[in-house]
């Protein structure tokens, strides 16, 4: 699309240039955020919640924004039940689904401002990410025996 534009304004090189430049600095700056998004696995999550344990089982909190899940970072351990309680915040984006195909067997699905409460299991000592429909919004859920 860009170099179809770009032909078209060719005719008028003041016109194409300015053009070429716009597109340029678009193309700069979604191959940075993409780069951004995809390194994001590298650094550490800032958010680390505690886990709780109450009658055999481990209870992790998190509350969902538009734009983030916080905390996004649990460790809890192997073999033992984890109830997974979310507390959304008048959500209406991509993260009303929370996706992780490792450890639930079908998505999460959220409502604006109603808690939600799943049970599961982890087998497997690992780290297991968790997501928005998007993929854009992202946490983790570490496994340890």
């Amino acid at each position: 699309m860009i170099g179809f534009f770009s032909s078209k304004l060719f005719k008028n090189p003041s016109l194409s240039q300015k053009f070429s430049l716009v597109a340029g600095v678009l193309i700069l700056f979604f191959a940075l955020s993409n780069i951004f998004n995809q390194t994001k696995s590298f650094f550490p999550f800032k958010h680390v919640s505690t886990t709780v344990v109450s009658d055999q089982k481990q209870i992790i909190n998190m509350s969902v924004t538009n734009s983030a899940y916080l905390p996004d970072y649990f460790e809890v351990k192997t073999n033992t039940p984890i109830v997974w309680q979310i507390t959304p915040k008048g959500i209406t984006s991509c993260t009303t689904t929370i996706i992780s195909p490792l450890v639930l067997d079908k998505p999460i699905k959220l409502s604006p401002f109603q808690p939600t409460s799943v049970e599961f299991i982890i087998k497997k000592s690992g780290t297991y990410r968790f997501y928005c429909s998007m993929g854009m919004v992202t946490g983790i859920i570490k496994a340890v025996d």
